[in-house]
């Protein structure tokens, strides 16, 4: 009797504790409460919570009072709290925590929310400026302003556009902004305007003035270039750009490199750029872009597609000829020397000879590529007949060797059955031969 009664209080405490614990985790999974608006001037603020709590709302990290609370449905009430009197003018921040009327758990705090009292700052405008150097018929307008606010852009007093509504924790939010058509060169006007989500506006900002010039000329590319100094998956990368540009080659739409050309007395230098890694295989295209040395960058070259079908066609060419069309050396006097890859860097200089131009370059390449795949082609094939040759030697042995030890198993077997036939048949000599052996 006592041993069922000390089973049943075990088992009572058991579902104490547990219904102690489902009672926790039930009211401990009470969401955090939100704040959907703040708005007027003392400001109201307003959200949802979950249904059964109280609404503590904190302003400026100091708790202010409880919101009063009104039943949306049987799980969400509304609750609104009225800021008792005018606050000061600059940014505040206001956080809400809910907490359950039966359990006394608090839920975790809401988002806090930044709001501006009093009038509006204006937006501060960082670039374009007069000193911004760009050729870009779009310059991206940057800037900051209050947080909880957006941003409208004048440009020469016209409206253009606005962003959407920035916030930032620290109060002081990032805006950019693309003009949505094309400026013409020459000098230009922005200012901006900060909105709040009540509809208050700011100040026009202080205008800023900045030039569009005319583009940087923009590289002109060819088909990519393979030798026998590189392979089919890791080609040049040719074209012409302005002497003193800064070339970032793009493969794939990715920046893969960036290098400095070297002038030219004609005033366009050639450019060429190997890729640090293989390209894989199948179709591929790549573009440039060319930078001054102010920082005024082109728009985007031509763009060339090119695909890479065998992954190392040239390398054979490459051990057996020697010399190339990318040997690098000094011009000779009274003759007209035309320009030449350069494989270092992707750096032009001047190559003797007589190649015509870039056509004449690819012209021998592609003769010095055609030969190394023919005599990569014999090699190979001459290779795999000597492996061929080999195999078969190897299996005629194979079966040679099987066929002799089945011979000597069936004469080991025809042994045995004699011996088993007539005992007195043995392997062994006679006596006397032993002796004789001996």
């Amino acid at each position: 009797m006592i041993k069922t009664i000390r089973i049943f209080s075990f088992f009572i405490i058991g579902w104490l504790f547990l219904a102690i614990f489902i009672g926790q985790a039930q009211a401990s999974a009470i969401p955090a409460p939100l704040i959907t608006k703040i708005s007027g001037e003392p400001p109201l603020v307003s959200g949802e919570a979950k249904a059964n709590t109280e609404i503590q709302i904190y302003l400026d990290n100091k708790f202010i009072g409880y919101a009063s609370t009104k039943a949306k449905d049987n799980r969400t009430e509304i609750f609104n709290y009225q800021v008792a009197s005018n606050l000061t003018q600059g940014l505040h921040k206001a956080m809400v925590i809910a907490k359950d009327k039966t359990s006394l758990i608090l839920s975790p705090p809401s988002k806090e929310i930044f709001f501006y009292t009093g009038s509006l700052p204006a937006p501060t405008l960082i670039e374009p400026n007069e000193k911004t150097v760009t050729g870009k018929v779009k310059p991206l307008i940057v800037g900051l302003t209050v947080t909880n606010t957006l941003v409208k852009i004048f440009i020469d007093g016209v409206y253009n556009g606005k962003t959407a509504i920035l916030n930032q924790l620290s109060g002081t939010a990032n805006f950019s902004y693309k003009p949505f058509l094309n400026l013409k060169p020459g000098w230009h006007e922005v200012q901006t305007q900060a909105e709040d989500s009540q509809g208050r506006k700011s100040e026009l900002s202080a205008a800023q003035n900045f030039k569009i010039e005319l583009p940087m000329p923009a590289p002109t590319m060819y088909q990519p270039v393979v030798n026998n100094k590189t392979m089919a998956n890791r080609p040049f990368i040719v074209g012409l750009a302005k002497n003193g540009s800064k070339v970032k080659i793009f493969i794939d739409k990715k920046l893969v490199g960036q290098f400095l050309v070297t002038n030219h007395p004609s005033g366009t230098a050639n450019l060429a750029y190997q890729p640090s890694k293989t390209l894989t295989k199948g179709g591929h295209l790549v573009y440039t872009t060319a930078t001054d040395n102010r920082g005024k960058e082109s728009i985007w070259s031509n763009i060339i597609y090119f695909t890479i079908a065998q992954p190392s066609i040239a390398q054979a060419a490459a051990e057996e000829k020697k010399e190339t069309v990318a040997k690098i050396t000094e011009p000779q006097q009274g003759k007209e020397q035309p320009l030449a890859v350069s494989p270092e860097e992707g750096k032009i200089k001047q190559a003797t000879g007589t190649n015509q131009g870039l056509a004449g370059i690819v012209g021998q390449t592609e003769e010095k590529e055609q030969t190394g795949a023919i005599n990569e082609a014999k090699q190979n094939q001459s290779g795999i007949q000597l492996n061929v040759i080999i195999f078969i030697i190897f299996l005629v042995g194979i079966v040679a060797w099987l066929i002799w030890v089945n011979r000597e198993l069936v004469k080991e077997r025809k042994a045995n059955e004699q011996k088993q036939i007539n005992p007195e048949i043995t392997t062994e000599p006679p006596k006397e031969d032993k002796d004789k052996l001996l």
